[in-house]
């Protein structure tokens, strides 16, 4: 769903093991979405350069660990404080990294969001 960062609803079908004819309906559940606490870079795909696109919750964020993952899963680079020095620290590696697509975590203490970056 395009849409289930603003709201979602849910249920859940119970099938009888042994009688397949026979099931039942969970209750339907709205879920609200968390489009007000999102993070995001731009822009993307990028050559040299990156932002943070910060709103709700990151916004208030002070101190972040940023970690770069290539698409074998090993981190390449690490850095951590506000977002301006992370911003700035991950522009000074960004610049001589390789063309390719990367995985962004940020982490602000008890939150965390993993990001798709691809660079030219």
């Amino acid at each position: 769903d395009n849409n289930a960062e603003e709201a979602s609803y849910y249920r859940l079908k119970q099938i009888d093991l042994g009688n397949e004819n026979i099931f039942n309906y969970s209750p339907i559940i709205f879920i609200k979405g968390d489009k007000d606490n999102d993070l995001s870079i731009y822009p993307n795909p990028a050559q040299s350069m990156i932002s943070f696109e910060r709103s709700g919750i990151w916004r208030k964020s002070t101190n972040i660990n940023l970690s770069l993952t290539n698409t074998l899963g090993d981190i390449i680079f690490q850095t951590n404080g506000n977002f301006s020095k992370v911003e700035e620290d991950i522009n000074k590696y960004l610049s001589q990294l390789s063309a390719g697509m990367f995985l962004v975590k940020v982490i602000d203490g008890t939150h965390i969001k993993t990001l798709k970056l691809i660079k030219q």
